[in-house]
């Protein structure tokens, strides 16, 4: 948020755009391990609970989902707040809050714990979708630069790396299982993004990032 506030108000929007589609790509990249290890394993997760609760799996796997768009539209949210558009995402919150709320009051009835899952899911999809309307409406601003399917690529080749994997060799549940089932989804996840999505300019947005961490750090122990 601090990143994105000064770029707004120093005029930068050519920066705030290429940090947008910076962040997003590499939060989605960094999110995928963790979002296909509880969509995958999502009765094994619940089962570490005890068996009267992997009948929650399907819950778990409703809000990955649903948590997959939250991630895929970058921060569209911090944005808006960020640029002066607070007062929109105000409305869209309360919009949010009330729709999730009235679906729940419909769904629940009648499915329980899944309909609270599906309108949380619900809520929030439509949240998502409806900020990057208002951002796309304001600035234009594309989630992801042309190379967007070398993305989709490293979603596609690891997701089905690994369902192959862990359905050819499974070699035991548990706790301590889904740990090593887990690293290993990170690693192959993250060395395929490594590989296929981080270019030249990834590393000088990369850089200038981490100089302005630096500046900013300097500056508070100047003022102490």
């Amino acid at each position: 948020a601090p990143v994105i506030s000064q770029k707004w108000s120093e005029g930068k929007f050519d920066e705030l755009r290429d940090l947008y589609q910076f962040f997003t790509k590499w939060t989605l990249l960094f999110s995928i391990p963790l979002i296909f290890f509880f969509a995958y394993f999502s009765n094994d997760l619940m089962l570490l609970f005890g068996d009267e609760f992997v009948s929650g799996g399907v819950v778990l796997l409703i809000l990955s989902i649903a948590n997959f768009f939250n991630i895929a539209f970058g921060s569209t949210g911090v944005i808006l707040k960020m640029t002066g558009k607070h007062v929109k995402v105000l409305w869209m919150t309360f919009i949010h809050v009330s729709l999730t709320v009235l679906l729940m009051f419909i769904l629940i009835p009648n499915y329980g714990l899944l309909g609270a899952a599906l309108a949380v899911g619900i809520g929030k999809v439509f949240n998502n979708i409806i900020h990057y309307v208002i951002l796309y409406n304001e600035f234009k601003m594309l989630p992801y630069k042309a190379e967007f399917w070398k993305i989709f690529l490293v979603v596609l080749i690891g997701s089905g790396l690994l369902y192959f994997l862990f359905n050819s060799v499974f070699i035991g549940s548990g706790f301590y299982f889904l740990i090593i089932y887990f690293l290993i989804t990170v690693i192959i996840f993250l060395f395929m993004a490594r590989a296929f999505c981080f270019s030249l300019e990834d590393r000088a947005i990369f850089n200038q990032l981490w100089l302005s961490v630096l500046s900013n750090v300097d500056s508070k122990k100047k003022i102490v």
